[in-house]
């Protein structure tokens, strides 16, 4: 009985140690090194994109906010917003 129950535990703890080292094997793998390194650099350059496409759009709007002001001055019209 002790001899079957060692035995079970001996053939457990080998397939414990082989799935450890198919983990440790996996996380090194420069496979899933380079896929986790390029999602990392997608993810980047998605934020950094969206950053700067928001700044532009922000530059944008500013400057098409004066050109409008200044074409209401030239034309003579002022303020054309109402009271405040």
């Amino acid at each position: 009985m002790a001899t079957g129950i060692i035995s079970l535990l001996t053939a457990l703890l080998g397939l414990l140690f082989w799935w450890l080292k198919q983990r440790a094997a996996a996380a090194n793998d420069p496979v899933t090194q380079n896929e986790k390194r390029y999602e990392q650099i997608d993810e980047d350059v998605s934020r950094a994109v969206t950053s700067t496409a928001t700044k532009e759009s922000v530059a944008h709007a500013t400057a098409d906010l004066d050109e409008l002001e200044r074409l209401q001055r030239a034309k003579g019209g002022g303020d054309q917003r109402g009271p405040k």
